[in-house]
């Protein structure tokens, strides 16, 4: 299980959990699937490390696709570290 909390000035904003939901577990499979708390299923490579399933876990809080307005400095700075492909699936 995973939890990632957001916080600002030691409040907490946003809170997404997952849990691991891959039926069979190898020692060398790299490809996991985890069931997030709002419904999503996110297909994650372990090798990419635990940053980047963050990421795609906290994807899900707001998509900034849809919104006309220039999205908060957090998430641009958030964007440049992370590779489109990641978040993808």
């Amino acid at each position: 299980m995973i939890t990632v909390n957001v916080l600002i000035n030691a409040n907490t904003v946003v809170t997404r959990s997952a849990r691991n939901i891959t039926l069979t577990v190898k020692p060398d499979a790299d490809e996991c699937q985890y069931a997030v708390d709002d419904g999503r299923i996110i297909t994650h490579k372990r090798s990419d490390g635990p940053a980047i399933l963050a990421a795609k876990m906290l994807q899900g809080v707001i998509n900034f696709d849809h919104i006309q307005a220039k999205p908060p400095l957090w998430a641009r700075i958030a964007a440049t570290f992370i590779p489109k492909n990641h978040l993808t699936k």
